[in-house]
């Protein structure tokens, strides 16, 4: 059960979910498409999306982890798929899951550097967050992985 793609288009979220994830999400009463997409006004993210899905018993933050680390196989991101997965990563409690997931989400800002310019000032502040995250849970190697990636400013 993942999520395999995000994207905000103007306050809504496109998603698109594994069928596991689908069929479970539609016998919770929630409106999926064939395709398995459904779309989620951007302010009630959690409220429609994850906490029904932690109320019926599916584990929110290893679907996360799991959908973060399929993630790492993209070659790149867009804004919209950025801002997304940004929500998506804001919205993990366990914080050695979100540690995790900064890794896995690390692995394509490169590359989504050298295609879209225009997303390097959001990434830098998304490697500063996870960078007080790292040294929060004491992940020192990735720490000074994040310190060298930043002072290099991913030229």
């Amino acid at each position: 059960m993942i999520i395999k793609s995000l994207k905000i288009n103007s306050n809504h979220v496109l998603i698109e979910l594994s069928p596991s994830l689908s069929l479970k999400l539609i016998c919770m009463g929630l409106n999926v498409s064939r395709d398995n997409f459904i779309t989620i006004r951007k302010n009630k993210f959690a409220a429609d999306f994850l906490e029904p899905m932690a109320a019926s018993g599916i584990p929110v933050d290893q679907v996360i982890e799991k959908s973060f680390l399929e993630f790492t196989h993209k070659y790149s991101v867009d804004s919209s798929e950025l801002a997304a997965w940004t929500l998506l990563h804001g919205k993990i409690s366990n914080e050695s899951v979100k540690l995790s997931c900064s890794k896995y989400f690390m692995a394509v800002f490169q590359r989504s550097i050298n295609l879209y310019p225009e997303i390097k000032e959001a990434v830098l502040k998304l490697v500063k967050s996870f960078r007080s995250l790292a040294k929060k849970q004491g992940d020192a190697d990735f720490y000074q992985s994040l310190n060298s990636k930043l002072s290099d400013s991913f030229a």
